[in-house]
Parts: structure tokens; sequence; C-alpha cells
């Protein structure tokens, strides 16, 4: 054979594939197929995607590999994707930005600038705010109403039956006052009972 691409053509033909089954078998498109038994190596991408394709798809044919490479060096013309011009392979020597001008006057401004600051800074008008630490403001301000005993126990011991009857006034307040303020919203309450003391 004079060509790699007759060589794996002619060796898919004696096995009766076509260039679908043998796209299934390599996982390469048909096109890249078609492009390797057409000898067009210039769309695989170069010489090393050519090879390893052909590799890939003498493995499937059962074809010596070392033969198709052999036959693939001798004949493919690679045409390179990118030529360097003359210029780029030489050095450029060291330049001066053109606008040097501009160059130093934003150094110097920046080092005015940064005197102005130092200036603040070591008569006290500027402070660090890296040394300044925060103190929190939190005011508590706790108001404890002391309850309004039932009961008052300064004076002499009460008797079982005014203890009861005080602690039931108290509650029968503040059931009334619960209905008040939760069911009838502001609204005359029928249940509303005055205690006579």
């Amino acid at each position: 054979m004079d060509s790699v691409g007759a060589l794996l053509k002619s060796a898919r033909e004696e096995q009766n594939a076509s260039l679908e089954q043998m796209s299934e078998k390599t996982f390469l498109k048909e096109r890249i197929l078609q492009s390797i038994e057409n000898d067009q190596f210039d769309d695989l991408g170069g010489i090393g995607y050519a090879r390893a394709m052909v590799c890939t798809y003498c493995k499937a044919l059962g074809v010596d590999q070392t033969e198709a490479l052999h036959l693939l060096n001798m004949k493919s013309q690679f045409t390179p994707k990118r030529v360097l011009a003359e210029s780029d392979t030489h050095t450029k020597p060291l330049a001066l930005p053109s606008n040097i001008f501009g160059i130093l006057l934003l150094i110097i401004v920046v080092i005015v600038l940064g005197m102005i600051v130092w200036g603040y800074y070591k008569d006290g008008k500027l402070s660090s705010p890296i040394r300044k630490t925060v103190k929190p403001k939190i005011e508590t301000k706790v108001s404890v109403k002391e309850p309004k005993p039932i009961i008052d126990f300064s004076q002499e011991e009460p008797s079982r039956e005014t203890l009861i009857s005080d602690i039931s006034t108290a509650a029968l307040y503040d059931t009334t006052d619960y209905v008040n303020d939760y069911l009838f919203k502001g609204k005359k309450n029928p249940l509303n009972v005055k205690v006579n003391q």
C-alpha cells in the first residue's frame, strides 16, 4: 500500500464493515474516519491527533500500527496552523513608556498626599481606624414593680374565711379584666360583676 488511508480502507472492506459500524466501534465520527481513508489529515487538528486517531482505527481493524504510522509519516503533508513572522522571533529592546511625564507626576502627587495624611495623623487631627476601639453603649433600665400583695402579713394573721374571700375576690377581678381586655375589647362586658368590699 502506498498510503495509510488506502491501507485502512482496504482492511475495512475486507471485513465487510461500514463506516457507521467502525464509528460505533472506535467512537470516532464517520467524517473523521472518511478523512483518514482519504488521507486528509489537515482537518484532524494536528499530527498528534491524527496519529492517535489512526492508531485507534488500526486497533479496531486489527491492522499493524507501526506500518500505518510509518505510511502516515512518509505521505502526510501537515501545514502548521500558525507560522511565526520574523518580527515575532526577535526580542524587543526595553523601551521606556512614552508618557514618562505623566507617570512622574502621578508619583509626586501620591507622595504629597501621603505627607499630608501623615501630618494630620501626627498632629492628632486624624486617628487610625485600626487602633480605634469601639465600646458598645448598652443601657439597661430595669424597672421592677413590686406586686401588690393580696394578703397583708404585716397585720395580725387573718382568719381562714377572710383569706378565702380575699383570694376569691382577686381571682374574680383577674378573670373579669381578662374577659374585658381580650373578648370584648372596649365594649361593655355583660359578665362584669362588681363586688362590694
